[in-house]
C-alpha cells in the first residue's frame, strides 16, 4: 500500500521539480516532455487511488 500511495506523490514531486529546473535553465536542458508525463501520470495515479479508497471504504461499511 505504501508503494501505491508513495509512487504518485514521488511522480508530482519530481515532476514539478524537474519542471522548475528546465525553465530555470533556458532550454540548456532537456527532459520537459517526461517531466510532463510524469506530472500527469501522478495526478493520475493520485485520482484512481482516491477513487479506489472510496470504492473500498463503502464495501467495508455495508
Amino acid at each position: 500500500m505504501c508503494g501505491l500511495v508513495g509512487g504518485w506523490l514521488f511522480a508530482l514531486v519530481f515532476g514539478y521539480v524537474a519542471k522548475s529546473q528546465i525553465a530555470r535553465h533556458d532550454g540548456r536542458q532537456s527532459g520537459y516532455g517526461m517531466a510532463t508525463a510524469a506530472i500527469i501520470l501522478g495526478w493520475l495515479e493520485a485520482l484512481l487511488t482516491v477513487v479506489l479508497l472510496g470504492v473500498l471504504i463503502s464495501f467495508t461499511t455495508r
